[in-house]
């Protein structure tokens, strides 16, 4: 992806935005449940707390993926940075 000009990339649980159809729909499902764990859940997006709303991906997975692709960029960005002054 570098090479089309990426810079960056965040990888990051995704939270329905208040207001937005989705989070609507989950709020009629029953399926959000307004309260502190939900709000603190919503600010930090790589902890535990982290809730899934997914059918087919649980928490844990998603927590387990998050962390995977975050170990691997940063160690292939310590890999780029090692091979660069060679």
């Amino acid at each position: 992806m570098a090479w089309f000009g990426l810079h960056g990339a965040s990888v990051m649980m995704f939270t329905p935005y208040p207001g937005s159809a989705l989070y609507k729909e989950l709020k009629n499902k029953k399926k959000i449940k307004i309260d502190a764990r939900y709000l603190y859940s919503t600010l930090t997006r790589s902890e535990a707390s982290t809730i899934s709303y997914s059918n087919f991906f649980g928490t844990r997975f998603l927590i387990v993926t998050q962390w995977f692709f975050l170990l691997s960029l940063f160690f292939f960005n310590v890999w780029c940075m090692t091979f660069s002054f060679v």
